[in-house]
């Protein structure tokens, strides 16, 4: 059922899947579906979940591979990395906040928390110790803004189909861009400026 969600997910739009899609894709009738996933957005969140763990495995290798300290630059082009090895995970985050979440009942979501909260404990842990401009603790709330820009930029990169050909009128050439590039040098720019701001604290 999952590998069925996921190749459907890459080859066309959310809003347009349905679960009989789903059943259908994965040889299965459309109430064998709903047993293991009550909701579409169930069985997405699950496909979130499974993509984010593979990020946080691949983050977490790359951050302890040898290289004592990371700066802005070289921390931007891994997360840049992390996301190329599962180019559906934006996606699938723009989703979470908006979609995901409100059609699931609470025990799944308290239980979809409490991953997310272990592994991003266990992944800013490793950032409080690999930059040098965060103090114990500051991780975690560095990884919720580095959240926040992933979505911000995926949702910039990728206007409705309707916006996409508005952006391919005259002088609109600016407002077209490619979610890794522009998450890359957003990325940066961010970290770049909580170094400085650390520096600046420091130098008091």
């Amino acid at each position: 059922i999952l590998a069925a969600g996921r190749t459907l997910f890459a080859n066309g739009r959310f809003e347009d899947l349905t679960m009989a899609q789903v059943a259908q894709a994965a040889g299965l009738a459309k109430g064998t579906v709903f047993l293991y996933f009550k909701t579409k957005e169930a069985l997405f969140l699950e496909l979130a979940e499974e993509a984010l763990l593979e990020f946080f495995e691949a983050l977490d290798a790359g951050l302890s591979s040898g290289r004592l300290f990371f700066g802005p630059e070289e921390l931007a082009a891994l997360f840049a990395r992390c996301y190329k090895a599962q180019p559906q995970l934006p996606r699938l985050l723009s989703l979470l906040h908006p979609v995901l979440e409100h059609n699931v009942d609470r025990l799944r979501l308290l239980t979809f928390k409490e991953f997310l909260a272990n592994r991003t404990a266990r992944t800013g842990r490793i950032l409080d110790q690999r930059l040098t401009f965060l103090r114990d603790g500051e991780g975690v709330p560095l990884l919720l803004r580095l959240h926040a820009v992933t979505i911000g930029c995926w949702e910039v990169a990728n206007p409705s189909p309707v916006a996409q050909d508005v952006l391919n009128s005259p002088g609109l050439e600016p407002f077209k861009t490619s979610f890794i590039p522009f998450f890359l040098s957003t990325c940066s720019a961010v970290l770049t400026g909580l170094e400085e701001q650390s520096r600046r604290k420091n130098d008091r």
